[in-house]
């Protein structure tokens, strides 16, 4: 990472298309580079494709990256995207938790947050 660089930051981007037989939602990471004066530099604008990112967090190195993503594989089974971060703020899909998760269809609001404990 450069030396004026203090670390990376993501953005999801979600758009959601209907029409009259289905509905469909896609999204996206972005990743963002912070220098050490608070100035935003876009990396990827598209780091990654992901269904329905609903929530995002760091691990506490910043080397790691987990995304909650409100379906996976086009259904509605919720899942935790882990991602691996290098220095460059490049993205590297390392798994998908699914296990444990309630999918959208068994409780009202599904899951709705991410919260992480290191």
């Amino acid at each position: 990472m450069k030396s004026d660089v203090c670390g990376c930051a993501v953005t999801s981007n979600v758009m959601t298309l209907n029409s009259n037989d289905n509905t469909s939602v896609e999204g996206t990471l972005s990743t963002v580079q912070v220098n050490k004066k608070g100035h935003l530099s876009l990396i990827d604008p598209i780091a990654t494709e992901i269904s329905w990112p609903l929530d995002s967090a760091f691990s506490h190195q910043g080397n790691f990256l987990y995304v909650l993503s409100g379906g996976t594989g086009g259904s509605d089974q919720p899942g935790i995207y882990i991602y691996g971060v290098d220095g460059e703020c490049t993205l590297t899909e390392i798994g998908v938790i699914e296990d444990g998760l309630p999918a959208f269809d068994l409780t009202m609001n599904g899951v709705v947050g991410l919260a992480l404990y290191m």
